[in-house]
């Protein structure tokens, strides 16, 4: 399979935090391919989609990462997982797809993920954690890379998500 080259040409961004109690950010900027720009777009969710807020020049949505003493309010995302990296048992893997309408009417697919520092047994966030970016790599093969991996975020329409 060939890769849709509009995904070459997408700025989206996932702001990762290794401390759980922030919320990782879905950023896209403003891009246009052969004439055509981004018209809507929405991240897959378990139980469907969520819009991403549109600002005057970007698009973004805040995902929580699961925590056991709190509740998420209705509007909002939470990652499902977290997933094993196979190579490292110190990072946690955090993932979320993307579906973009461009303005000729047809979609693309991207999945980003969030590779974040285990926590220690108490919880405690790491005293060094510093914000990672994680953007798609155009040279990556990896078979999550070019499918859209399982409904790994939960989003909240009407209803508060409830502490995990």
């Amino acid at each position: 399979d060939t890769p849709d080259p509009r995904v070459l040409s997408l700025d989206l961004t996932l702001v990762c935090s290794d401390d759980k109690s922030k919320q990782a950010t879905l950023i896209s900027y403003p891009v246009t391919f052969k004439g055509h720009v981004i018209k809507d777009m929405q991240i897959f969710c378990k139980n469907g989609w969520m819009q991403m807020t549109r600002g005057s020049s970007i698009n973004m949505i805040r995902i929580h990462y699961p925590q056991t003493y709190t509740s998420v309010v209705p509007g909002a995302c939470v990652f499902r997982g977290p997933y094993s990296v196979p190579t490292n048992d110190s990072i946690e893997m955090y993932n979320v797809s993307v579906a973009l309408l461009w303005s000729d009417g047809t979609p693309t697919y991207e999945s980003l993920e969030c590779n974040v520092t285990k926590s220690q047994a108490s919880n405690a966030p790491e005293p060094e954690a510093s914000p990672t970016s994680s953007t798609p790599e155009p040279e990556a093969t990896s078979h999550n890379q070019r499918k859209l991996i399982d409904w790994d975020v939960f989003c909240s329409q009407n209803e508060s998500i409830p502490a995990k």
